[in-house]
């Protein structure tokens, strides 16, 4: 009596495999291979995540993850919770189906090619998880095809050649990738903090052309920056109309230009090394130093 199949429940990892009738092959040539993982994109990606695979002349192996029950749910044709267990496995069935009636066609041929019903197996433990990668890729070398799992270029392993450099190239998925439109300005408001900080950009740091952190805010208004000493050129920042001293300056949050040093502080910090200021009006918080009376600054 046939034992009854297994059933492909979402979030679980399942070994499937399955063979050609009789001593026939699957695979005969380079294309046959291409074209079955162009079917194989098509009708298993959007419903299970690949963790390894290996294509025999005569058989096959899969191990899949099968993905969240919302995410298939979403899926044309999928719609309806109660038939999906069985709709997940038709695709497996429509996969060798839509491959079979490429083949028959290209070889002249009729009937089934694939045996009657593919097998599959739930992977329940991380001991099995490990056996199940290491005997999908040594598969080749079992059924003695090659020498060296490397040299099989119808599986997942990649061939890291430790002599000399290693290119990987990764190529667009149509049905995985959409647009990504980024946007940005040389100043903007940072919405992940409470109070109100704005934030001083590098590109609007390069359309002033700052020599030093006090020439920094020659394009914002709402630092305003004076000369305290006409001999030296020493400036000072004043915000919310007081004097430097009562707004806390920071580098990297940690108290940079302080006390004395609010004379002439502003000029030893090179406009190079800023990458971004941010600038919170009104008392803030402490934890960095108590003179941010009227506000704090932020260079990073």
């Amino acid at each position: 009596m046939a034992q009854p199949s297994i059933p492909l429940e979402p979030e679980h990892i399942y070994h499937i495999w399955t063979h050609a009738n009789g001593s026939e092959n699957l695979f005969r040539v380079e294309d046959n291979y291409r074209y079955f993982l162009e079917k194989y994109a098509q009708h298993i990606h959007p419903i299970a995540k690949t963790y390894a695979y290996c294509l025999m002349p005569n058989h096959l192996h899969l191990m899949v993850k099968i993905r969240e029950e919302k995410v298939l749910l979403n899926l044309q044709g999928f719609g309806n919770p109660g038939g999906l267990i069985r709709k997940i496995s038709q695709q497996f069935g429509n996969l060798f189906n839509a491959y079979t009636k490429a083949y028959n066609k290209m070889y002249d041929r009729k009937g089934s090619l694939f045996i009657p019903k593919f097998r599959r197996k739930l992977i329940d433990n991380d001991s099995y998880f490990t056996r199940l990668i290491a005997y999908i890729h040594n598969n080749p070398i079992h059924h003695q095809f090659v020498n060296d799992l490397n040299e099989w270029s119808h599986s997942d392993t990649i061939n890291a050649d430790l002599s000399g450099m290693m290119h990987i190239m990764l190529q667009e998925n149509a049905s995985e990738l959409e647009e990504v439109v980024v946007q940005a300005s040389s100043t903007f408001l940072d919405d992940r903090e409470s109070k109100h900080v704005e934030v001083i950009t590098e590109a609007e740091l390069t359309k002033a052309a700052c020599c030093n952190l006090s020439e920094s805010f020659e394009t914002n208004a709402s630092v305003d920056v004076s000369f305290t000493d006409a001999v030296s050129g020493a400036k000072t920042i004043r915000m919310l109309g007081l004097d430097g001293r009562y707004v806390q300056i920071n580098r990297e949050n940690i108290p940079n230009v302080r006390g004395l040093a609010g004379r002439y502080g502003l000029s030893y910090m090179p406009g190079t090394w800023i990458q971004s200021i941010d600038v919170g009006k009104g008392a803030g918080t402490i934890v960095n130093g108590y003179e941010s009376m009227t506000g704090q600054i932020n260079v990073e």
